[in-house]
């Protein structure tokens, strides 16, 4: 039996795992903040009241960097999983290309997917968290204004109204702790933004996100396993540079991650005795 053919979704796992603290914590990054933060000989910079907004803006930065990071991770997953069910794609023989060259919104490949998994994607949780997910990313990665007809409030409320959906009143109202001589360490407000969605990046917003980011790969992933039509195989894999399939003597395959294993050629005899030959 060969190895199926899965490729490795991108990952932000550790770098959004940072900027899940600095979203929840920004006091622990003060020097950071602070180096921002221009004062005269003998103040310090938390003395200043441009720092409240300072710590605010890296609050908000950190949620916003999040969101891009895990619309990155679902599409990548994505990707990965429609290319080990290339065989079972009704819609073309080409995964790669079809990625590239369909002009189709996000959601549709989405739905393309569930559709060669004969799973329902219309009206589900998992689609609803999908879009939003997507909306805010949209906003973010292209700058798109807001209807200037609206109040930044009212768009605001938007916002809030489907967030709502998944995060508590209470977590919605979270505001971090941000260390000043002004505020004596309690929570400062967000300041204006003209851009409605900014206003809305909070740590439960972050969390939230993250966590069902997570689930939905996740899913995705497990449907791909759980597939019963024909899915890509591959007679070899590389695993720390070394080609091996099922043919390969289970000595050798053992020692891979730990002792190097070195494939002789076909001139050659293979070594399956002392560590010696396998040098």
């Amino acid at each position: 039996m060969s190895f199926l053919d899965i490729r490795s979704h991108i990952s932000f796992k550790y770098i959004n795992t940072l900027l899940l603290d600095v979203a929840q914590h920004p006091s622990h990054y003060s020097e950071l903040a602070y180096r921002h933060v221009s004062v005269a000989n003998g103040l310090h910079p938390s003395q200043d009241p441009m720092s409240c907004g300072i710590f605010v803006e890296m609050t908000r930065q950190a949620c916003a960097a999040i969101v891009l990071n895990c619309a990155s991770e679902l599409w990548s997953a994505l990707g990965g999983c429609l290319l080990a069910l290339e065989p079972s794609n009704q819609l073309t023989e080409n995964v790669k290309d079809f990625l590239k060259n369909e002009r189709i919104g996000n959601l549709r490949f989405f739905e393309h997917y569930f559709k060669i998994c004969g799973k329902q994607f219309q009206g589900t949780k998992l689609q609803d968290d999908l879009k939003l997910i997507y909306d805010i990313r949209d906003v973010l990665a292209h700058d798109n204004p807001d209807d200037l007809n609206v109040e930044v409030e009212e768009q605001i409320d938007k916002w809030v109204s489907r967030l709502r959906q998944r995060i508590s009143g209470n977590d919605l109202k979270w505001l971090p702790k941000i260390p000043t001589l002004f505020t004596s360490d309690k929570p400062v407000p967000s300041s204006s933004s003209c851009i409605a969605v900014m206003n809305v990046m909070r740590y439960p917003v972050a969390k939230w996100i993250l966590e069902a980011s997570e689930q939905i790969i996740s899913e995705l992933e497990q449907m791909m396993f759980n597939h019963i039509g024909p899915k890509r195989h591959a007679p070899h894999v590389l695993i720390k540079g070394v080609k091996f399939s099922d043919d390969l003597p289970l000595n050798q395959f053992l020692k891979i991650g730990g002792i190097s294993v070195q494939i002789k050629s076909s001139s050659e005899e293979t070594s399956t005795g002392s560590p010696e030959g396998d040098k």
